[in-house]
């Protein structure tokens, strides 16, 4: 399976539009720097805020920054189409492809679905007409994600919340 005529890859070669993405990269970095005091593992957490400051330093272009299945439909005729168009803008690319690492291609349980991974990348890459950011900037993109969702976490037995703080430490314990 490879979504065929990659919406993404179609938003990505459009010219850039004069608004800028929502969340800038560098502000995002400031406020996750200022929130990692809130965290019993804060000197962990801002030995990862570089990685975030660098999503600057990928290609830029339209990008819609919320790539998940309820902002996804599909006309009849098979065409993929986005939805929920509130955050986009120009930005860096990787913040489009790293952000299904988080909540696409994981379920509640943190079962990691590669043929959804595969599927969405081959996709993108056999349709993109505009430099693909590298793996690692991709899952810097996808960390900045994470890191920003952290704060929504709830205590134990507190639903998706939960799922955050699970996925948070996965990443923190493979650094």
């Amino acid at each position: 399976m490879v979504w065929p005529r990659h919406p993404l890859a179609r938003i990505h070669a459009l010219p850039p539009v004069p608004q800028p993405f929502a969340i800038p990269v560098q502000a995002a970095a400031n406020e996750l720097d200022q929130h990692a005091a809130d965290y019993p593992f804060a000197d962990e957490f801002r030995s990862l805020i570089h990685r975030v400051r660098r999503i600057s330093e990928c290609p830029a272009a339209t990008i819609h920054g919320e790539i998940n299945l309820s902002n996804v439909a599909q006309r009849p005729d098979g065409e993929l189409v986005l939805l929920d168009w509130d955050e986009a803008g120009t930005g860096p690319i990787a913040i489009d492809l790293g952000y299904p690492l988080i909540c696409v291609f994981f379920d509640e349980d943190l079962t990691w679905h590669a043929d959804h991974a595969v599927a969405f990348y081959t996709g993108y890459t056999e349709s993109s007409t505009t430099p693909i950011p590298s793996p690692e900037q991709i899952v810097d993109a996808a960390l900045m994600h994470a890191m920003r969702y952290l704060r929504f976490a709830t205590p134990r037995g507190g639903g998706s919340a939960c799922h955050t703080r699970s996925a948070a430490r996965t990443v923190f314990s493979r650094r």
